[in-house]
């Protein structure tokens, strides 16, 4: 009991332990497709994603329709080819199966398996990236192909040209500790 002063001041005085859980509702995903002359990149502020670091869970969710190509003609073509009226969602959920150090400043190599869903179509997928701790809080990046025939879209046509079946994605994202405002 003489002891339970001194142990409630170091408590008061403890640095506060680092953040588990992590969340944004303004990271970037872009995309890069091909036609045979030319490529073209869409590009959305509006992915929302958490990850947690207590059960490594990874989730991210992209509304198809705010990806934006700076051209109105082909994004109608590919809101149509991802029919974004019936499916309005691509979305990860997955877990973080690579070592992650918060105590360590540097980017860190992060793999990620989940499930990928679009169109209607779920597959398993492997993602791999990195993960940074920031001052504000965790900043991800990843790259990966994405075939989207695998999720049975169509690929537009642009004038005679078809755009390649595969897709490079790419997002970026600050998350933000889940306990800060």
């Amino acid at each position: 009991m003489r002891y339970l002063p001194f142990l409630l001041l170091c408590l008061a005085f403890a640095p506060p332990a680092p953040a588990q859980v992590y969340r944004t509702e303004t990271g970037k995903a872009a995309f890069t497709g091909e036609i045979p002359v030319n490529s073209f990149t869409g590009i959305s502020e509006v992915l929302v994603g958490q990850i947690s670091l207590i059960d490594r869970s990874v989730s991210f969710t992209l509304p198809l329709a705010t990806l934006d190509t700076g051209i109105k003609k082909r994004d109608r073509d590919m809101r149509r080819a991802l029919q974004t009226s019936h499916f309005p969602d691509a979305v990860f959920e997955g877990r973080l199966v690579s070592d992650f150090d918060l105590g360590i400043p540097e980017i860190q190599p992060a793999l990620v398996r989940g499930t990928m869903t679009m169109h209607g179509v779920s597959q398993e997928i492997e993602v791999a990236g990195g993960l940074q701790v920031m001052p504000d809080g965790l900043m991800v990046t990843a790259t990966w192909d994405l075939n989207m025939t695998d999720y049975k879209i169509s690929p537009p046509r642009m004038l005679v040209m078809k755009v390649a079946d595969t897709v490079e994605l790419r997002i970026e994202a600050l998350l933000a500790p889940a306990d800060a405002p």
